[in-house]
């Protein structure tokens, strides 16, 4: 078995898994962090959920009524658009809403058109959801998407009037993917994958990393501190 020894000057990186009734329901959020994007596909992280969501967080936001029947989002990999997982996401109290939302991505705007993409389906047809791309809370550009029982790409493209406010002056190059599932209801259960962000009009999807690594733990919250040695199963 692999062993691999992380730095001793790295930070110990964990991310808690949401569990029902936390503290009452209280929802910890934690902000990703801020990544410089490159050319091509401007999300550099965990865009096709190949080993996990890694750069993204996955919020439920009605947690508090909803905790007893709640199901945490999973990596599935019985069905993909690009590759071999996707991002499962199941409505376990019949009224819940997901907010899936990237790390924040600096991006050196040109002023020309921006497109939004992604893959998903559904095992409810009719369902939609709504995808954004958001300099602090305002929306740059957003789309909606109808969703049927097989993958399907959906995506918008946009020439902002204008690529942020001056209440956001401070982060002006800071933006956010954003997917709000569902924005109708009912639903049951809703896939997503290769998500994609680049300049220009759509092109086929793209993952910007070369090699995806990552390891995952049977254990809710994890902590592994500097000097640790993690056991790992590369597949």
């Amino acid at each position: 078995m692999p062993r691999i020894k992380k730095p001793a000057s790295s930070a110990a990186r964990f991310w808690p898994r949401i569990l029902p009734g936390l503290f009452l329901g209280f929802l910890i959020l934690l902000s990703p962090a801020i990544v410089h994007a490159k050319s091509g596909n401007l999300i550099p992280e965990g865009s096709d959920f190949e080993v996990g969501w890694d750069g993204w967080s996955v919020d439920p936001l009605i947690l508090l009524p909803n905790w007893k029947t709640y199901v945490p989002p999973s990596i599935d990999g019985t069905t993909a658009a690009h590759g071999r997982y996707s991002l499962k996401l199941v409505n376990g109290s019949g009224d819940d809403v997901f907010r899936v939302s990237s790390q924040g991505i600096r991006i050196s705007h040109t002023g020309g058109p921006i497109t939004l993409s992604l893959y998903a389906k559904t095992d409810t047809p009719g369902c939609t959801v709504r995808f954004t791309l958001n300099n602090g809370f305002r929306a740059i550009c957003s789309g909606s998407a109808t969703l049927r029982g097989h993958w399907r790409r959906f995506h918008v493209t946009a020439t902002p009037t204008r690529w942020y406010y001056p209440s956001n002056a401070g982060i002006r190059d800071v933006f956010y993917v954003q997917i709000i599932v569902p924005s109708t209801k009912p639903w049951r259960t809703i896939w997503l994958d290769a998500i994609q962000l680049e300049h220009g009009r759509l092109t086929a999807y793209h993952n910007p990393a070369s090699v995806d690594l990552a390891f995952t733990t049977n254990k809710h919250i994890k902590v592994y501190y500097p000097n640790q040695i993690p056991d790992i199963i590369l597949h």
